[in-house]
């Protein structure tokens, strides 16, 4: 009988581990991961980067380490809590056990967060979606959306307060340097840089992903040029570090991986001639 007992009890557990998958897409990919939002700035719309690092288990918890960029600037280090399970979503700082909800897959229409309604669920392209009646003033009629595997259409921080200020909106998400969700905003195009809306409209213009990285980047151009195309890397020094030559590719992925960490930039050349420039970030 107490075989019994203990067999009836190995299968039992079989079942719930087996049961007690994933039933929300992570956010975060195998190997690499990253957000890219436009915020706004006195002098215009920057590039804020959000990049994944490491995991790291505090007081049993365990978190995904992400830092936060500002085109150039390292600003903050986060740490993401995710329960695949429920469909919930938050962060907290470094220094701070404070704990912000990004989403929450599991309500139901009706149900509040942060004080608005669900006023919608749906379905597109295999991700769940959670619309809220609000629309935030920075999104030209867009509400706010919870999106599986994603985050929100305005980023993952924007509890700081600042929201209203710096406009965020999610531009793109990359896991394992596949496009996971690009915006759909009239004004950005699906732009998953930006470098002010004049440069973006009227300039030629390149997207850099991921940015920041460490082992490879991908340089995609959303304009035609000439076949003599060129892109060049550049340490912040001046000194020109790596050159690939394109022949009517529209995106090419380089690596990197014996690049020390740093800031460059990446430069698009039309027979010898600089079309456009951005920067880029190698990290360790």
């Amino acid at each position: 009988m107490k075989n019994l007992h203990l067999l009836i009890l190995i299968f039992v557990t079989i079942c719930y581990n087996n049961f007690a998958v994933a039933q929300y897409q992570s956010v975060f990919g195998n190997s690499q991961t990253f957000w890219n939002v436009k915020t706004d700035q006195l002098f215009g719309p920057v590039n804020d980067s959000i990049v994944y690092i490491s995991d790291t288990t505090i007081s049993s918890i365990i978190y995904k380490k992400v830092k936060y960029y500002r085109e150039t600037s390292e600003l903050e280090t986060y740490l993401i809590k995710e329960d695949t399970l429920l469909g919930k979503l938050s962060y907290r700082k470094i220094d701070d056990t404070t704990h912000y909800q990004v989403y929450d897959l599991s309500l139901s229409l009706g149900n509040s967060f942060n004080g608005y309604i669900v006023d919608s669920i749906y379905f597109s392209n295999g991700k769940k979606h959670l619309r809220l009646n609000y629309t935030p003033a920075w999104t030209s009629g867009e509400k706010f959306v919870m999106i599986e595997g994603v985050g929100t259409n305005i980023g993952l921080m924007y509890h700081n307060g600042m929201a209203g200020v710096l406009g965020p909106y999610l531009l793109c998400h990359y896991k394992d340097n596949i496009p996971n969700f690009i915006n759909s905003h009239p004004i950005y195009n699906g732009l998953c840089h930006v470098v002010g809306i004049d440069e973006v409209i009227i300039k030629p213009q390149i997207n850099i992903y991921p940015n920041p990285s460490n082992s490879e980047l991908t340089v995609e151009f959303t304009n035609s040029f000439s076949n003599n195309l060129t892109i060049e890397i550049y340490d912040i020094n001046g000194k020109l570090e790596l050159m690939k030559e394109l022949n009517q590719l529209n995106k090419i992925t380089i690596n990197t991986h014996d690049l020390p960490a740093g800031v460059y930039f990446i430069t698009l050349k039309e027979n010898h001639k600089i079309i456009v420039t951005q920067k880029w970030i190698k990290t360790e």
